[in-house]
């Protein structure tokens, strides 16, 4: 019991311990170092700890892991590398913690996904303590979160998760109390989404609630032609409101004005331009690439590409980019054999919400470099568990 209760507590403080608690009060480095590779040890206590290997997925993203160390043969940099070396392993070891855990106890998924959550009010309460974030709506949309510790965008990437989390808890649990959070969330999120003046944030996060809403969440599983009928007549009814909103949006919001910088400057903004560089350096190395975390130092911005895909291209090379591809596309493979061989309604809603997450994922990561972000993994990691489980109880269990 004591055994258990530590786990659920590890499981449920990691990635606040990760995102917030470990870079404000300086201890990043004990996190990194010590708790991370604790974290992977106690998880090892189990017979079941070796299933990780039988995961396709697993061993698809630990083939791409070694491939890419090969890219050390063209880094100019070799701290460079050793660096993003060193975080790829702290992604991979923190994702297998995550897998062996659920599959020691299924149950433990639903704690990560609280552990999301809960990251998202650990980074309001900082930004609100410390003033950087005001609740004077009008004063507050003049200007980015420019927060010593946490950058504009942080703040979005992490309600992708938390989001995704209330997805896959409305399946776990059954209560109403936990939409009572996502509803009360809402507000919050889109406050420090516009806060933060993030573009790809915004996009992302209402993209998301509306696929989700419309194709997955309200009833059981809902027919795609009926759903696609519903979504464009509430678009068509709503085009007033969503007009004037727009206009508002661009008008009188700092991220509106972002919107229009974006519009004006077209292939010129900084982040088209890093894309294109990469693409062009991309050229020179195919086959090994530049080395990773070398991108940045062959280009004159100093800047990485901010844009996942493109990343592992430039820095790793053609062979590493194809299996980084594979991992996702056998994903969705596994997860429609799941939905072909089961009747279960929540087996179904439950595949739709990881398609529904790769999906968004390969959207989002044209603004970011994900690879590199260990609750990103993490949660990657315990999507894997997730499908191994389905897909065990689906052939072995006879779920339907």
């Amino acid at each position: 019991m004591k055994a258990n209760i530590i786990i659920k507590s590890l499981i449920i403080i990691s990635v606040p311990l990760l995102v917030v608690i470990g870079h404000v009060y300086n201890i990043s480095a004990f996190v990194t170092s010590i708790y991370i590779p604790l974290f992977f040890i106690l998880s090892l206590f189990s017979n079941k700890n070796r299933h990780f290997i039988k995961s396709t997925q697993i061993r698809l993203y630990l083939l791409f892991f070694l491939l890419s160390l090969a890219s050390v043969y063209n880094a100019i940099n070799t701290d460079f590398f050793f660096a993003e070396v060193k975080t790829q392993i702290g992604c991979i070891i923190f994702g297998i913690a995550l897998f062996n855990y659920i599959l020691i106890n299924p149950a433990h998924i639903k704690y990560f996904f609280f552990s999301c959550i809960l990251t998202t009010y650990f980074l309001a309460i900082y930004l609100f303590s410390s003033d950087t974030l005001s609740l004077k709506i009008e004063d507050n949309l003049d200007y980015r979160i420019d927060d010593e510790t946490f950058n504009a965008n942080m703040f979005p990437y992490y309600i992708f998760l938390a989001s995704f989390s209330f997805f896959f808890l409305f399946q776990f649990q059954k209560g109403k109390a936990i939409k009572y959070i996502y509803l009360l969330s809402l507000p919050l999120y889109l406050y420090i989404i516009f806060s933060s003046g993030s573009r790809g944030g915004l996009i992302i996060f209402l993209l998301i609630q509306i696929l989700y809403w419309f194709y997955i969440g309200l009833g059981k599983v809902r027919n795609f032609i009926k759903s696609t009928v519903k979504l464009i007549l509430t678009l068509l009814i709503s085009l007033p409101v969503l007009t004037y909103s727009t206009n508002t949006i661009l008008e009188e919001t700092n991220i509106g004005k972002r919107f229009n910088v974006l519009a004006e400057e077209g292939e010129n903004t900084i982040r088209v331009v890093l894309v294109k560089l990469a693409f062009e350096k991309f050229q020179e190395y195919p086959f090994l690439g530049v080395g990773s975390g070398n991108f940045r130092l062959h280009n004159q911005y100093y800047l990485f590409s901010h844009n996942n895909f493109m990343e592992i291209l430039v820095n790793n090379g053609i062979f590493s980019f194809i299996v980084y591809v594979l991992i996702f596309v056998t994903t969705i493979q596994n997860i429609l054999a799941i939905k072909r061989k089961t009747n279960n309604p929540d087996y179904k809603k439950k595949a739709d919400i990881i398609i529904l997450f790769v999906l968004g994922f390969c959207l989002y990561s044209a603004f970011y470099v994900f690879m590199n972000v260990i609750p990103f993994t993490g949660f990657i990691f315990s999507l894997f568990a997730l499908i191994y489980i389905m897909n065990y109880n689906v052939e072995y269990e006879g779920v339907e």
